[in-house]
């Protein structure tokens, strides 16, 4: 009696292959869209505390903090345009001087730290984070934060907002004092 042995051809195995691949290619892309949006949910929810101690500081104050320009987390970050390629979107690099966190630590327990994710616009040059702008002798304070995704939405009521490749600049205007 003749025995046969059944066995995968190579056009099957190919096919389970570039199927397998395909389903993983799936996962990396949804993955990516997911840890992006988590990245931006943490800056918005990061700006919104700041708005909130910012108008806070100035009911308590008279007037808005001590820095023209301060970056929202940590007082070695640098954020706006972290390199010093062209400018997109109207807003330079930015360094902290501190004293945004010690301005607002009677209103806040703890300036929150944004997403570090780069974002490239279409100049080439690299953002990330937001940043406290105040001038007009304290009076007038403006919030600035960068979001990736040129469809993403800047998630706070209020929020003027333009687009340059996949970055989108987000600018909010407290009351002026």
């Amino acid at each position: 009696m003749l025995k046969t042995h059944k066995a995968f051809t190579i056009v099957e195995l190919l096919i389970v292959v570039v199927v397998i691949a395909i389903l993983a290619a799936i996962t990396i892309i949804g993955y990516n869209g997911i840890t992006t949006r988590a990245e931006n949910a943490k800056t918005v929810s990061g700006v919104a505390a700041i708005i909130k101690g910012l108008s806070m500081y100035a009911q308590l104050n008279g007037v808005y903090t001590t820095d023209a320009y301060a970056c929202i987390g940590s007082t070695s970050y640098v954020c706006g345009n972290t390199n010093s390629g062209p400018v997109c979107v109207a807003q330079g690099r930015v360094n902290s001087t501190g004293s945004l966190a010690s301005d607002l630590s009677s209103t806040i327990n703890k300036i929150p730290d944004l997403s570090s994710q780069q974002i490239t616009c279409s100049t080439g040059a690299t953002y990330r984070g937001g940043f406290v702008s105040t001038s007009n002798s304290r009076k007038s304070s403006t919030v600035v934060y960068f979001l990736k995704g040129s469809s993403t939405p800047c998630g706070i009521i209020g929020t003027s907002r333009s687009v340059d490749g996949g970055l989108v600049a987000c600018e909010y205007a407290l009351p002026n004092l």
